[in-house]
């Protein structure tokens, strides 16, 4: 399995997020962690848009764990794939 951001949120009903509590994944007491990380649309569309992030964080050297910060930059620009700019890695 292979973690591309931190999934560290459930809630007391079992519901799993990924890094904010808005992008709702599924729910720990229906299926298992591995089934709602290998086929949630979510994290299917998070794995395998990597590749599709803007700017910096497209060329970045960490990007292959890494990605930036996608739930800053829904919040900020609408956009799940902008680039991150409140990363350290982008300010030279």
């Amino acid at each position: 399995m292979e973690f591309l951001w931190n999934l560290d949120f459930i809630n007391a009903q079992g519901l799993l997020s990924g890094c904010t509590k808005e992008f709702n994944a599924g729910n720990i007491l229906d299926k298992t962690f591995r089934e709602i990380w290998e086929t949630t649309p979510l994290f299917s569309n998070i794995r395998s848009g990597i590749k599709n992030v803007a700017g910096r964080c497209q060329y970045c050297i960490k990007n292959h764990y890494c990605g930036g910060c996608r739930a800053i930059m829904w919040h900020t620009t609408q956009n799940l794939w902008a680039e991150d700019v409140a990363c350290p890695q982008n300010h030279n």
